[in-house]
């Protein structure tokens, strides 16, 4: 018998891949009980998940696989008040410093997705690391 080891990111379009992300994002606080997001007013524009952090809300983004456009991450960014993301994906743990065409800058934290159980942790780090 041939077992099929597609990646989680393969299975329905990485759907259940953000049901993941939803779930652990929520398990981070016991008393948190709203998932929050990010739309553009004009749409074709999103970003999965909005993690209080603090005073801020960074953005998390989850990714079909190793690459995937950022695009709305980088419209978010633009307007940010802040120069941190998260991307949870399929590939290595990274940061790395993203340069707007605006000429902004922020820093990416891309995370595999199992590291998600220490999101708090990985933020905690990224945001006193890079002032």
């Amino acid at each position: 018998m041939k077992i099929n080891r597609q990646s989680l990111n393969q299975v329905y379009q990485g759907r259940i891949a953000e049901q993941i992300v939803a779930q652990e994002i929520v398990s981070q606080e016991y008393m948190r009980t709203k998932l929050h997001f990010w739309a553009r007013e004009k749409g074709e524009a999103e970003i999965d998940f909005l993690f209080p952090f603090k005073d801020l809300l960074i953005p998390v983004e989850v990714k079909s696989g190793v690459v995937g456009k950022l695009r709305s991450l980088f419209l978010f960014m633009e307007k940010c008040g802040h120069p941190y993301a998260v991307r949870v994906y399929s590939g290595e743990n990274r940061i790395d410093q993203v340069q707007l065409a605006s000429g902004k800058k922020f820093y990416l934290h891309s995370i595999p997705f199992y590291f998600l159980p220490r999101l708090n942790e990985v933020i905690t780090q990224l945001t006193s690391q890079y002032k």
